[in-house]
């Protein structure tokens, strides 16, 4: 959650530009670029064109969401980053979050800080208002994957099938 990008082409701006990006944006680019244009129903979808962006004063204030909900993993997780601030909720486990200002290599969770507790509270709440309780995405996330997995025979039926090449591993 913290690749740089380089764009370049007809269109594109010069110069560097420090809004938050995610892949999301992709759609959105892809059909500004190639001259298709969007649809309502494109409009109404998470994102806006990397051209956009770039082209557009610095928004400390966008975010970007990603999400993780293995069926390995013993919680679900989901991460905001708003300008300085990386916040990392974990299903059912202590937050962590991260100033990437003051601490870009992340060597200082400030999850259990108690100076810190109403930016956790914000970006929660901002994570919660905009994708959902993230307590109630990790439990449907992993009932969902009890269902499918039930559908394919249970792990001993997912262990036996001959294309299985995902953890977790036998054994």
């Amino acid at each position: 959650a913290g690749i740089p990008l380089i764009i370049a082409g007809a269109g594109a701006p010069k110069g560097v530009c420090k809004t938050q990006a995610s892949l999301v944006d992709i759609h959105q680019t892809a059909l500004q670029t190639t001259g298709l244009g969007l649809s309502d129903a494109d409009q109404a979808l998470p994102g806006c064109s990397l051209l956009d962006l770039a082209a557009a004063p610095d928004d400390p204030t966008r975010a970007v969401f990603s999400e993780y909900h293995d069926g390995g993993a013993i919680t679900g997780y989901m991460m905001l980053r708003e300008g300085r601030w990386k916040y990392v909720h974990y299903a059912g486990f202590a937050p962590q979050l991260f100033d990437l200002q003051a601490d870009p290599f992340e060597r200082a969770d400030l999850g259990l800080s108690g100076g810190h507790a109403d930016i956790r509270a914000h970006l929660l709440a901002r994570m919660s208002a905009e994708f959902g309780d993230p307590e109630t995405i990790s439990a449907q996330a992993f009932a969902d994957q009890a269902t499918r997995i039930e559908e394919l025979g249970g792990l001993d039926g997912i262990y036996a099938r001959a294309n299985f090449d995902h953890t977790p591993v036998e054994g």
